[in-house]
């Protein structure tokens, strides 16, 4: 956190609250004489990280503390160790944030548990650990043209209102099955039952319409449109270039008059990553990779890097 502190001062990181519920689970637990009790405790804590507001936040802290006065160990645990960084996993400060659904580390944890299934072992040499990563990629790339290919081509069964007319084959079902979601709550809404205030936070976090903005569209009879739908959701992206399509015979003239035509119409965000690959390619160290030195030994081969 200290690096993206002084590197990135402008970024917003969250901690990941499964390893948060982990460290709790095993500092706090002991304290608890029964099954029941500790199940409670996670649920009014949970109440207290899934606060929609800093109002809310406060209110549910402050129950959870009178509620366990007599756990003080575990209050003050979490109060020194956790509370200073509320505003990187408490809902009523992360939802502020477009996480697109991302609030813990097991997608990188399982890709790289798939990496070491691939490696099998820590002792290969830079050409099998080459050979085997390679191999991981080609599957997943496999993987996903077969599901990109499924879901240009069909539509998910449980959606069927003409309101999402226009976003089938053009968004991931992932993304359409999450708005129906809210599209859901919008119709099952009564004079009795009311939606309710908008947090929006469908939209701050995973850049999706919520309930309120389809209930605004339903009603002047408009449809879903991709441009209302964040771009990490579309299928085809614009900035996407298959490995396939890349003419690598062009002359350096050529590819720079490409580029120089591109740059232009690119947000300033991609300009800048644009310029930093440039310098990186220009500028940066060029570093032989070799092959690491197998010494003879009588055990296992030791390995020295140069």
């Amino acid at each position: 956190m200290n690096a993206l502190k002084n590197k990135f001062s402008n970024s917003k990181n969250l901690l990941c609250i499964w390893h948060i519920e982990k460290n709790i689970f095993s500092k706090c637990k002991e304290y608890f004489a029964t099954e029941n009790d500790w199940i409670e405790f996670l649920q009014d804590w949970n109440s207290v990280v899934k606060s929609r507001s800093v109002n809310g936040y406060d209110s549910a802290w402050g129950k959870l503390t009178l509620k366990y006065h007599h756990q003080e160990k575990v209050i003050n645990y979490i109060e020194n160790t956790w509370l200073p960084f509320k505003e990187m996993f408490v809902s009523a400060w992360s939802d502020n944030y477009l996480h697109l659904g991302c609030k813990a580390s097991s997608r990188v944890e399982g890709a790289h548990s798939l990496m070491k299934k691939y490696l099998q072992a820590s002792t290969g040499n830079l050409k099998i650990v080459h050979e085997r990563i390679c191999s991981m990629i080609d599957q997943q790339i496999s993987e996903y043209q077969t599901k990109m290919a499924t879901e240009l081509t069909t539509i998910p069964l449980s959606v069927n209102s003409t309101i999402f007319g226009l976003i089938f084959n053009k968004v991931s079902h992932f993304a359409i099955r999450k708005i129906h979601e809210e599209y859901v709550k919008f119709k099952k809404a009564t004079p009795d039952n009311p939606l309710g205030p908008c947090p929006c936070t469908m939209i701050s976090t995973m850049g999706l319409p919520c309930k309120h903005v389809l209930e605004t569209m339903e009603q002047n009879g408009e449809l879903i449109t991709l441009e209302s739908i964040h771009e990490h959701w579309h299928l085809k992206r614009k900035t996407s270039v298959p490995n396939s399509e890349l003419n690598v015979t062009n002359s350096i003239e050529t590819l720079l008059q490409k580029f120089k035509n591109n740059y232009d119409s690119w947000t300033s965000w991609e300009q800048t990553a644009a310029r930093k690959q440039i310098s990186v390619l220009i500028d940066g160290p060029t570093l032989p990779i070799l092959d690491p030195l197998v010494p003879v030994t009588r055990g296992w081969p030791i390995y020295i890097f140069l």
